[in-house]
């Protein structure tokens, strides 16, 4: 019978060994932003900013009376989906730009690698609200909510491009570790 090859959940307190004055040091895996491109101070700046204008976005638009999203549940869903998405990438990114630096191994597993799948999902879940809205416009037409449907696309695309933006971005960064 085979071992098992992932990590038991609190197997990172494994990396913690108490020094002579009793208190516990981290002894694991530290990772660091290799800072030939950007600064960490700067990635930092780009990941809150990118973040905040995604979360903006969804939140002006939800704001906004729109056709589809108020009358059309294949409208509705993948915005409420991509809402909490983008709030689960907002508090991974609160995690690493408010946490300590150098990064440890288990915060790293637990943010900077979970950040593709989480841009993928926020990208995918707005496209497939823009797609929803169009086709409610374009079946049932806009009515008296020109403004408001106008504004619900400038905000949901700009949405699309700023985690366009973010995902492209954390790609170009390189992280190496101390061991």
């Amino acid at each position: 019978m085979e071992q098992r090859k992932t990590p038991k959940r609190r197997e990172f307190l494994n990396d913690f060994k108490m020094n002579e004055d009793g208190k516990y040091q981290y002894e694991g895996i530290l990772h660091l932003l290799d800072e030939t491109e950007f600064s960490y101070d700067k990635v930092k700046k780009i990941y809150l900013s990118s973040i905040l204008g995604i979360l903006l976005m969804y939140i002006i638009a939800g704001s906004i009376r729109a056709v589809g999203v108020m009358n059309a549940v294949f409208v509705t869903l993948p915005y409420v989906f991509g809402f909490f998405a983008a709030g689960v990438l907002t508090y991974k990114v609160g995690l690493l730009v408010f946490g300590r630096y150098p990064i440890r191994d288990y915060d790293f597993n637990s943010t900077v690698l979970k950040f593709k799948g989480l841009v993928y999902l926020v990208l995918i879940l707005t496209i497939c609200t823009l797609i929803g809205e169009l086709f409610y416009v374009i079946k049932y037409g806009i009515k008296m909510y020109l403004l408001g449907t106008i504004v619900f696309f400038a905000c949901m695309l700009g949405a699309l491009v700023i985690s366009i933006f973010f995902g492209k971005f954390n790609d170009k960064l390189r992280w190496k570790t101390n061991k």
